[in-house]
């Protein structure tokens, strides 16, 4: 009799043990969201350094001035007209 009663605590225990019932009770993976489209970055642009007022901006926005093999770049008319600034 007293195995019979070990039988159905063990069967018991198993039933209710928090191993199994983790495994029997798992939470179900949140469905995954949708695929979203990415972000268009811009492309990167070479910075340049102003020769007179010492600011950056992009390549693409420059005006350049080659003298003796050297180029010099400015970032408006009024820069480029003046020339650079002595330092």
């Amino acid at each position: 009799m007293l195995k019979y009663l070990l039988l159905a605590l063990a069967l018991i225990w198993l039933f209710y043990s928090p191993a199994l019932r983790r495994q029997l009770h798992k939470p179900s993976a949140p469905p995954s969201p949708p695929p979203t489209p990415e972000a268009k970055t811009p492309p990167v642009q070479v910075m340049l350094t102003c020769a007179h007022c010492g600011i950056h901006f992009p390549q693409s926005e420059a005006l350049t001035l080659t003298h003796n093999g050297q180029s010099q770049h400015y970032c408006c008319k009024a820069h480029l007209q003046t020339g650079p600034r002595s330092r």
